[in-house]
């Protein structure tokens, strides 16, 4: 009975409400988990599609991209394709309703790079837009349904998109068979410009080049974020990046060969050096085993890989 100014005390779950409850929970989450895979699958079937859109490299406009970025000619073959008129799908508001709606901004030239999984099946496509009017360089197109940037300048679209999956998946540049040296890096074109640098040494023949497409897949889920030291969210506080420890059950993140001897992971120096040391970090404890060596190379402030290729050549 209820006292006055007080409640009465909820009668305890029984073990078997209990038990009924987390079995009930379980089955939703497996529910979910699978419908997630299903769309996962539906959506690598459809990027393997567009991977069959494209065509070979020589004697197009992408040569001139490779040209431009100081990749061509090559003493190796890339597992590139080249498409001349590449759909970019985008969204925008549908007036009057609270969704979104995909349309084709624009089509045009693209490099296209096949992304696989560890056992080499393949996951997804990665989409490089290039401006053929400026060789080496990507498009630079106005976003038209974005807010303008903080500094005034209008939103671009991203030059480059994933179709597929990218679910513990990577480009695999370069990957001899045996290899016991693994030199991954953020971009293709980065990591090509190593691949290049490299070739002819000793080690170039023992050596895998990948591609981890961005760097949260390369360091994975993080258990905490932790304050920026400099940057600052709009309400003048602190920003919140990924932290250094990582999230060791994260099925998303980029898992590599128990082969492997010797890592080298490729920082870029245009990006923010503190939020990528953090995913270097992730990394470096992810992959950690007894007797395998693991290192960070920083591309100068400022400057990529591909950069330091294009002032060398």
């Amino acid at each position: 009975m209820e006292r006055l100014g007080g409640t009465a005390e909820a009668e305890p779950l029984s073990p078997e409400k209990i038990a009924e409850d987390k079995a009930r929970a379980e089955d939703k989450r497996r529910e979910q988990e699978a419908f997630a895979e299903a769309r996962r699958q539906d959506e690598i079937k459809k990027a393997l599609k567009l991977w069959g859109y494209g065509g070979r490299v020589g004697g197009t406009e992408g040569v001139g991209y490779l040209r431009g970025r100081g990749l061509a000619p090559l003493p190796f073959v890339l597992p590139l394709r080249f498409h001349p008129h590449f759909k970019y799908w985008h969204s925008r508001p549908v007036p009057g309703q609270k969704r979104q709606e995909f349309f084709v901004l624009f089509s045009g030239p693209a490099m296209l790079a096949p992304i696989t999984g560890l056992d080499g099946s393949f996951a997804g496509v990665h989409i490089t837009y290039f401006d053929p009017r400026r060789p080496g360089r990507k498009i630079e197109l106005e976003d038209p349904y974005a807010e303008p940037r903080d500094d005034g300048r209008p939103s671009l679209i991203a030059p480059k998109k994933i179709r597929g999956s990218k679910r513990n998946a990577s480009i695999k540049l370069l990957q001899p068979e045996g290899f016991t040296r693994l030199v991954v890096g953020e971009g293709w074109e980065t990591t090509a410009s190593v691949a290049l640098a490299e070739y002819g040494t000793d080690v170039f023949s023992r050596t895998a080049y990948w591609v981890s497409i961005d760097l949260q897949s390369m360091g994975g889920k993080a258990i905490e974020t932790i304050a920026h030291p400099h940057l600052k969210n709009r309400a003048g506080r602190p920003l919140k990046v990924p932290g250094p420890f990582p999230d060791m059950d994260d099925p998303r993140a980029l898992t590599i060969p128990d082969q492997v001897e010797e890592v080298v992971r490729l920082g870029d120096g245009d990006s923010d050096r503190f939020t990528a040391e953090q995913v270097m970090a992730r990394a470096n404890a992810r992959w950690a085993k007894p007797g395998r060596r693991q290192f960070d190379a920083w591309a100068p402030e400022g400057q990529d890989y591909n950069d330091i290729l294009m002032g060398a050549s």
